[in-house]
């Protein structure tokens, strides 16, 4: 397995403290996940497709996601 450092701000550091914690998940699997949710955006993008966020019981589209990539 490769080994990779990065720098983050406070802040950012700070809300991913909040995220694990919340999900009871460390630091490297929240950054994991959120790589595999930034590569399911540029496959998507790829394909020519937006994302949404839905409500969970209507599916009724409450924000869309742009401009990650």
């Amino acid at each position: 397995m490769a080994c990779t450092t990065i720098e983050i701000s406070g802040e950012t550091n700070a809300r991913l403290n909040d995220i694990s914690l919340k999900y009871g998940i460390t630091k490297v699997e929240a950054i994991r996940r959120a790589l595999n949710l930034l590569n399911v955006v540029a496959e998507e993008k790829a394909r020519n497709h937006d994302l949404a966020i839905v409500e969970k019981d209507t599916l009724k589209p409450v924000a869309r996601l742009v401009d990650i990539l």
